[in-house]
């Protein structure tokens, strides 16, 4: 039974991603910004369909400093690597939207709201780094690596890699965040950490 929940994550995350699985196309944001935008709607349809819109509540706590300036600065520090391995461009218009709207809302619903939810019994703690962190968040860190490798695959290799690993990263973060202050604050968390991807990319057109 705990086996088909954790099945049923799976199924609804590339469901749910896969707008961003065959929409994202090397060099061309505006077709992942499309793809982020149905990405966002079916989030909320699942939510509906799950009954889990009227759970929402509870996860909108209090704003928390601390948390999002750990996420701030874990995100300069990923992208500032991303930016002096690889030059990555941005559209002004479909930059903002994408990273700082669009995906992290579908990140955080599937990934923390729906996934961290329905793998609650994976609640032992392992030590990672200096930090301890639930089965449950490093597993969808994984997923969500994952994914975004596979969104980027049509990329090169390393570009893949490197969207895998700032994704990994970010869930990580995220996701212990969600457990430990709540919905809004993984949110913005997220928000704060890809802040950087749309700072540190270069506007379209520059030499």
């Amino acid at each position: 039974m705990k086996l088909i929940r954790f099945l049923d994550v799976v199924l609804i995350t590339f469901v749910v991603y896969l707008p961003l699985l065959i929409g994202k196309y090397k060099k061309n944001e505006e077709s992942l910004f499309w793809a982020a935008s149905i990405s966002s709607l079916l989030g909320i349809i699942s939510l509906f369909l799950m009954k889990d819109i009227h759970n929402l509540h509870p996860y909108f706590q209090k704003i928390e400093l601390l948390p999002l300036l750990v996420s701030f600065v874990i995100g300069f520090g990923a992208y500032s690597l991303y930016r002096i391995n690889r030059d990555f461009k941005r559209k002004s218009f479909y930059s903002p939207l994408t990273w700082l709207v669009f995906l992290p809302f579908v990140d955080t619903v599937i990934l923390r709201k729906f996934g961290i939810d329905s793998l609650s019994w994976m609640q032992e703690v392992h030590q990672l780094l200096v930090w301890y962190v639930s089965l449950r968040v490093f597993i969808l860190a994984i997923l969500a690596g994952f994914v975004y490798f596979l969104i980027f695959f049509r990329n090169r290799l390393f570009v893949a890699s490197w969207e895998g690993s700032i994704a990994f990263t970010s869930s990580l973060v995220a996701g212990y965040i969600f457990v430990h202050y709540g919905f809004t604050n993984a949110l913005l968390a997220e928000v704060a950490f890809n802040f950087w991807r749309v700072a540190l990319a270069k506007k379209e057109g520059e030499i």
